[in-house]
């Protein structure tokens, strides 16, 4: 599981701009699948079922 903090600061230089991470998830869930990237409200991501 990874917090939205730590995926911003570890895939993208700019700390600042939370909405980057929820755009890349939004396009990674068309990509692969709402059942790939789950999120676990309140927390972060996860890769996989629950």
């Amino acid at each position: 599981m990874f917090t939205r903090a730590e995926l911003l600061s570890a895939a993208f230089d700019r700390a600042d701009a939370p909405g980057t991470v929820d755009a890349c998830v939004h396009h990674l869930r068309r990509k692969l699948g709402r059942q790939v990237v789950r999120t676990v409200h309140g927390l972060g991501y996860r890769l996989g079922a629950e």
